[in-house]
């Protein structure tokens, strides 16, 4: 290397132009720093200069994008979780209301009805209107037993020889079959039982007569459930009551409306 370069350079003042060996590594060596500290310098103007980077929660580097990328990924989260709870939500009511018509337990109930007579065709029959109550158990989804009392009053009676008035009620035992579940059932019955009439009754020529009269009974009937909520019960139904007495013509088609209140 030439004295002239190396003073161009500031690192060759008062080097002989010719030297040993030793002289040119000392030279080399020297440019080496040199070179260094130069670029050291411009590294750390460089890093002085740099904006400050934008730090996320976790004090990381973040932007606008990656801002608006956690944004959507919680509305995302916050979604899947309503969706979660209200298909819970959904789902629970559908098992409560499978569970209610289903469940088995007792019951009781009343109802207001009206009774067309079937009598004998001799006489005219004003129908009746009457009250029942009753208590039963239901044997899971398709089967209950019930005990029913039916009080009927005003069969009002007209004649060629006077007119009169039959009162009455009605026990029965009926087994009911639900062929189908939900919150609307209907529902078959077929039950046992006695009845009791009693007749006043007043001539034409002003004398007056009474009697008492009972006998077994069969009650048929269907109708029909509706489930207000998971222990009211809206029904309705028609049945036929006949007494088995061939005496005792008094055999009547019953229409009725009522409420149940399950246990």
């Amino acid at each position: 290397m030439s004295k002239q370069r190396l003073e161009s350079i500031g690192l060759g003042r008062g080097v002989p132009a010719r030297g040993g060996p030793r002289a040119r590594a000392r030279a080399i060596a020297w440019l080496a720093v040199a070179v260094l500290l130069a670029a050291s310098g411009s590294a750390a103007q460089q890093e002085a200069s740099a904006p400050e980077p934008a730090v996320g929660r976790a004090g990381e580097p973040r932007g606008a994008a990656t801002d608006e990328a956690l944004e959507a990924a919680e509305r995302a989260e916050q979604a899947a979780r309503e969706a979660a709870t209200s298909a819970r939500v959904v789902a629970e009511a559908q098992r409560a209301a499978r569970r209610a018509p289903a469940r088995s337990g007792p019951y009781l109930g009343g109802a207001f009805f009206y009774a067309a007579e079937n009598f004998e065709d001799r006489i005219i029959v004003k129908s009746s209107t009457g009250g029942a109550g009753f208590v039963g158990y239901r044997f899971g989804e398709f089967f209950a037993a019930e005990v029913r009392y039916e009080g009927f009053e005003g069969f009002d009676l007209k004649a060629r020889n006077g007119r009169g008035q039959i009162d009455g009620w009605a026990l029965t035992a009926t087994a009911k079959v639900y062929p189908f579940t939900g919150a609307v059932q209907p529902f078959l019955g077929f039950g046992v039982g006695g009845v009791r009439f009693e007749q006043r009754n007043v001539f034409n020529d002003g004398s007056r007569s009474r009697a008492d009269d009972s006998s077994a009974a069969f009650r048929f009937g269907a109708g029909l459930d509706v489930w207000l909520n998971d222990s009211v019960v809206l029904n309705g139904e028609a049945a036929y009551l006949a007494p088995i007495d061939d005496d005792l013509d008094l055999e009547a088609t019953i229409l009725s409306i009522g409420l149940t209140y399950r246990f």
